[in-house]
């Protein structure tokens, strides 16, 4: 289903009329009615997410619907490149696991990199032999305190 006819049928189970509807968001009837039809632009950024707050849906799913990403992940993956690397990198996930990545208080990436989403670092594990009891000893308090430990030795 397109973006479009997504807005439609959410308008619809609304019940919600063409005008009033664009008048809400800020266009035009006709911007609206073209969009739902497939024959006109889709909206900008600003107006997706004005249509996702009157829907009360996700914008980043509603900005995905209309082949678009918000600007401020842009900027993220502009300032930081590696970022479309890991995104590249994982592009098979499911969106549940998608949403498990992101609720979890850590990743293992490899054998010895492990990504900390809340706190935006990603750590290096760097032992002479992995030793998973070190590993689980780890995680715990990392998941517990935050902190890798920086003073450890293993860990840079």
């Amino acid at each position: 289903m397109t973006f479009g006819k997504h807005i439609r049928l959410w308008r619809e189970e609304r019940r919600v009329g063409l005008r009033q509807f664009a008048k809400t968001i800020g266009v035009s009837p006709t911007f609206i009615s073209k969009m739902e039809h497939g024959i006109g632009p889709l909206p900008g950024e600003a107006t997706i997410r004005k249509i996702a707050v009157y829907f009360d849906k996700n914008p980043d799913e509603l900005l995905a619907l209309a082949d678009k990403v918000a600007a401020d992940v842009l900027a993220i993956i502009i300032k930081e490149p590696a970022y479309a690397r890991f995104l590249r990198a994982h592009a098979h996930l499911t969106k549940d696991e998608w949403e498990t990545l992101v609720k979890s208080p850590w990743l293992l990436l490899d054998s010895r990199v492990v990504y900390v989403p809340r706190s935006s670092n990603l750590i290096v594990v760097t032992l002479s032999s992995w030793n998973p009891l070190f590993f689980n000893a780890f995680i715990k308090a990392l998941s517990f305190s935050g902190d890798a430990g920086a003073e450890d030795p293993g860990i840079q």
